[in-house]
């Protein structure tokens, strides 16, 4: 995210010529899972406002648009102390606080949200992309596994 969404994207490319593989960062699987799930404007949650900066501009420039993205702010070491319930609390105000999004995206892969997604999806009724989950899902998609995982949104279940 810091080389920004072009500059990463060429950095990958010369990476694949050179070594004759497929590569992926973490941001390109968020960015898939968002455009995957039509969400083209988000709300987003985080655990630091410093990440933010990073996130928003990587994201403008990869074409999506943050309606709002406010953090949870914590000590790195204490994200995954923050309970399913208060992240819940935090993206569900936010959406009501900000309409107009066609989805959620919950940044970063320090917290335990595996579970909160699926719930999100069905109080909100948008979409919920989730870090982690865009990982097993570029799994799936790589390996062309077409198992799918109820229980963890819909990006695992579809598997568009």
């Amino acid at each position: 995210m810091l080389l920004g969404y072009d500059a990463e994207a060429k950095l990958i490319r010369q990476w694949e010529k050179k070594y004759r593989t497929e590569m992926v960062t973490d941001p390109q699987m968020q960015v898939a899972g968002l455009r995957a799930m039509g969400i083209k404007k988000f709300i987003g949650a985080s655990y630091s406002e410093v990440q933010n900066k990073i996130v928003l501009d990587y994201m403008t420039q990869a074409g999506l648009k943050a309606v709002s993205m406010e953090p949870i702010d914590v000590p790195f070491d204490r994200v995954a102390e923050i309970s399913i319930q208060t992240l819940y609390a935090h993206i569900k105000k936010l959406a009501r606080k900000h309409p107009g999004a066609d989805g959620i995206y919950i940044q970063g892969g320090g917290w335990q949200t595996a579970r909160v997604v699926a719930l999100l999806e069905n109080d909100l009724q948008m979409p919920v992309v989730h870090a982690t989950i865009c990982q097993a899902w570029q799994i799936h998609k790589r390996l062309r596994v077409r198992e799918t995982s109820p229980g963890f949104g819909r990006l695992l279940t579809e598997l568009p």
